[in-house]
């Protein structure tokens, strides 16, 4: 049997079947594709996990080539307007705020009495920017909140 890991480096390409989808499936903003169309196309089932490799490598070929952010919900791949990947990626950087706002609770809660001296200065080094990082962060969603729900309360925890 041919060992094919040998020749793609690990793995059999994607490119083909990336081909394949996008010769098949003309994308646009607002574009939904069903699972069932896509295992069509590429003849793979739903669960397998070269389903999951090839559609990866697809949707990142569309981001790239097409500036298209996609979800992947209840069996419908949806290839985002503007605004609703706005809103997405705005609902991503709120909780990526509320990470590094954990991350500084934790770091503060160091024994820094038990740090040497150039551990406890990496420990101070990271509070502060955690510090300036969450300043920005809160500046710009009550910058967002503004714009998109100009009645609400600037507060960042909203």
């Amino acid at each position: 049997m041919l060992d094919r890991s040998k020749y793609n480096w690990g793995g059999v390409p994607t490119a083909p079947d990336v081909a394949r989808l996008m010769e098949s499936i003309p994308i646009e903003p607002g574009t939904q594709v069903t699972h069932k169309a896509v295992m069509d196309v590429i003849g793979i089932t739903n669960g397998a996990n070269r389903f999951k490799t090839i559609t990866s490598a697809w949707r990142k070929h569309i981001f790239r080539t097409m500036s298209l952010d996609s979800t992947n919900t209840n069996g419908v791949f949806e290839f985002l307007k503007a605004k609703e990947a706005l809103v997405k990626n705005r609902h991503t950087y709120t909780l990526n705020t509320r990470g590094i706002k954990r991350m500084k609770v934790k770091s503060v809660a160091i024994d820094s009495s038990a740090l040497d001296p150039l551990s406890l200065k990496l420990a101070l080094q990271l509070t502060r920017q955690l510090t300036e990082e969450i300043r920005m962060r809160n500046q710009a969603i009550r910058s967002l909140n503004e714009i998109y729900r100009p009645n609400a309360k600037t507060d960042p925890k909203s």
